[in-house]
């Protein structure tokens, strides 16, 4: 990472966030220290009771809020400081462990500043700009935990582990963990205080799991429909409001700080960005157009750089001669399967994304191109923004699926088969089996592909090797499978990649 990332101000800015946490977590321990029934009660305190928890229906808005805010921190947390993308359960045990102690606690007086405070400081910390140092130093984090690990984390060169690198790091995590735990403790106290206190703890008990379930299928719901963090907040806020509604000061306090969330959220971040999210994912879409001689899109993932929409025509070649000086659009990284079979008259691309291998074999003469993508909104985005339209084009199909599910339901067979940069390759580990490149990449997979690949026909599996061990697997890999040694190639970096990659391809032919 750049040493901006590691900037006084940045390090300043930790220490302030890390000292707000502790002086939280010493007033939690003093806000529930043994109290008794005739201890003052503070401005932001609650009792249990007098919200009716006992009462099954407000269990059931207890717990559908309780599951729904923590599904939508562990996507929010995980897609704003990408190296929680990889490893999630940091937000899963952060969230269990705030739900188990306000279950512990439930006998306890309700202190609303230890879910409210949290809740706004991590939001703050969730929106910062993209240009600020805060930010730098929330995208260098992967460099700063993962250079000395196993798993091979995208975008961070293997190196052994910089004490000062992962100390600063600390000073940001442990502070993260500690706030998103804080949030969930007033929730684990007023669904123990309902369980403890009901007439019949199985019924009291299926209620909280349906409830539960029902605030899961909410927040899968607008995850489907890709609605952003500003309806999760709104969505949580409402059913807080409905919980803590019995209590004048209490229903205030919580509607005014959902309220400066959603002010926080509504802050514009740099021009020329724009965020959605889809069922999976966070995407930034970056406009490039406004650059002369650069007409592209940049498509991010959880701010990870994902796949650069660019227009290969012929026209648009020939008005642009010096851009493609170094890197001949022949052997383009899209371009150069079709030098192994040109017009094939079937095409299987899988994880299409917003186009170019699509774009590319409808550009090489393919007469029948299938695009298969799991995300329906990068589909959505390629059918809007790809300037060579090529999922508008007549010749070409759509599914969307996982590129798996679709090999293994799939009868039809093709000439040409393209693994096209599948993203599940964003980590890789050897200690663990169920990873998703454990999914795609495996004996079985290539075994289903080749299953749909007709006699004489070509499969190329496009891949960027970062380790030499990643290359050596998927060789062994195609070798096993189809009994041959693969061809390998790899094209150098194009003018529009501005991140210098080199790809790596596998050539396997169905004898």
């Amino acid at each position: 990472m750049g040493t901006s990332a590691q900037s006084p101000s940045s390090v300043v800015v930790l220490a302030l966030v890390a000292s707000l946490v502790v002086l939280l977590a010493y007033r939690l321990a003093r806000l529930y220290r043994p109290e008794s029934a005739t201890s003052p009660r503070g401005w932001l305190e609650v009792d249990a009771q007098e919200l009716g928890a006992s009462g099954y229906g407000k269990l059931a808005w207890i717990s559908a809020l309780s599951l729904f805010l923590e599904m939508a921190l562990i996507r929010w947390v995980s897609s704003e400081i990408r190296v929680f993308a990889y490893f999630k359960n940091f937000v899963l045990v952060a969230c269990f462990l705030g739900f188990g102690l306000g279950c512990m606690l439930c006998r306890r007086r309700i202190h609303l500043n230890v879910m409210l405070a949290p809740l706004v400081l991590l939001t703050i910390l969730l929106t910062v700009p993209t240009e600020s140092s805060l930010h730098k130093l929330i995208a260098g984090l992967p460099a700063l935990l993962g250079s000395g690990s196993e798993v091979h984390i995208w975008g961070v060169p293997a190196a052994p582990a910089s004490w000062s690198g992962m100390l600063l790091a600390m000073l940001f995590v442990v502070p993260l963990f500690a706030e998103i735990a804080l949030v969930f403790v007033p929730c684990g106290q007023l669904v123990g205080w309902a369980l403890e206190n009901a007439k019949n703890g199985v019924t009291a008990y299926s209620v909280n799991v349906l409830a539960s379930l029902a605030g899961i299928g909410a927040f899968t719901a607008l995850g489907f429909l890709s609605q952003p963090p500003l309806v999760w907040v709104l969505v949580a806020g409402a059913l807080s409001m409905i919980v803590f509604w019995p209590n004048r000061r209490a229903r205030m306090m919580v509607g005014a700080v959902f309220l400066s969330c959603v002010v926080l959220l509504n802050i514009p971040d740099r021009k020329g960005r724009t965020a959605y999210w889809s069922p999976y994912q966070k995407l930034t879409l970056v406009d490039n157009t406004h650059v002369p001689g650069y007409l592209s899109y940049t498509l991010n993932t959880n701010d990870s750089w994902y796949q650069q929409v660019v227009n290969l025509t012929p026209e648009f070649v020939k008005a642009h001669p010096k851009e493609f000086a170094h890197s001949p659009i022949e052997w383009n990284a899209y371009n150069l399967p079709y030098r192994f079979y040109p017009a094939p008259p079937s095409v299987l691309v899988l994880g299409a994304g917003m186009g170019n291998d699509v774009a590319a074999a409808l550009r090489n003469g393919a007469s029948d191109v299938l695009a298969v993508e799991i995300d329906p909104l990068i589909l959505k985005l390629g059918q809007e923004l790809h300037f060579e339209h090529p999922y508008q084009s007549p010749k070409t199909r759509v599914v969307v699926d996982d590129a798996r599910s679709y090999m293994q339901n799939s009868h039809e067979q093709f000439d040409l088969i393209v693994f096209s940069l599948l993203d599940s390759h964003t980590t890789t580990s050897h200690f663990t089996n169920i990873r998703i490149d454990n999914y795609v990449y495996t004996r079985e997979a290539m075994r289903q592909a080749r299953r749909l690949l007709r006699p004489d026909g070509l499969m190329i599996v496009k891949f960027q090797v970062e380790t030499p061990w990643i290359a050596g697997r998927l060789h062994a890999l195609l070798q096993e499978v189809f009994g041959a040694v693969p061809v390998q190639f790899q094209t150098e970096p194009a003018f529009f990649d501005d991140r210098g990659t080199v790809f790596r391809g596998g050539v396997a032919a169905e004898d």
